[in-house]
């Protein structure tokens, strides 16, 4: 897609985007992950303080799809206020899923090597080792989970972990990292008390 054939400012730059991206073939359901991501990023640079970004739509147009349930930002502030009633490290592991747009296979594989605090520009830049792609890249975590994400290292994961060596930055009490499957039970704990049954680790990448 060639980016002059859009005009920046316009409200619907998404939707527009959203309907260029299954023209071009795409799923209903890749499309709406899609504008996740760039919803996202539009996020991170009006954090920025990009002139541009602050310009730009932030709210999802409605793709129809069969089963992909996105949340909306009220859902994840909800799930966020839930959280503080699930043990650690679960609680930071699942904010990490919207935050930082990342899979839960991501999330739990990350070590305490793999994120690294730029008091330049205060927030947390997540290295994300061999995905999909088997290319590392960088993930910017939104400024509203900094403080979560440092307290965490600071406080809670040294009560975690059994032997000083343990190098998760999740660890489980076997001394390896915390299983997707135990990831996805405190998740179904917190989708029973929102009363989101379509709530899941997945959705919220």
């Amino acid at each position: 897609m060639r980016l002059e054939r859009f005009e920046l400012t316009k409200p619907d730059l998404l939707r527009q985007f959203g309907y260029h991206l299954i023209g071009s073939g795409l799923q209903p359901s890749s499309t709406s992950t899609a504008l996740v991501y760039v919803r996202r990023y539009l996020e991170w640079l009006s954090e920025k303080g990009t002139e541009v970004a602050k310009q730009l739509p932030t709210d999802l147009p409605k793709i129809r799809r069969k089963v992909t349930y996105v949340p909306s930002d009220g859902d994840v502030e909800r799930l966020v206020a839930e959280t503080d009633g699930i043990p650690q490290p679960f609680a930071t592991a699942i904010w990490l899923l919207p935050m930082a747009g990342l899979r839960d296979s991501e999330v739990v594989s990350l070590t305490i090597h793999d994120g690294s605090f730029y008091a330049e520009d205060n927030r947390w830049i997540i290295t994300v080792r061999s995905p999909k792609n088997q290319q590392d890249r960088e993930v910017p975590v939104l400024r509203a989970a900094n403080r979560a994400i440092r307290s965490y290292v600071a406080e809670a994961r040294p009560s975690l972990i059994r032997n000083k060596s343990n190098q998760w930055l999740f660890p489980g009490p076997s001394g390896h990292h915390v299983s997707r499957k135990s990831m996805e039970y405190w998740m179904r704990k917190v989708r029973e008390q929102l009363n989101l049954p379509q709530l899941t680790c997945h959705s919220l990448r």
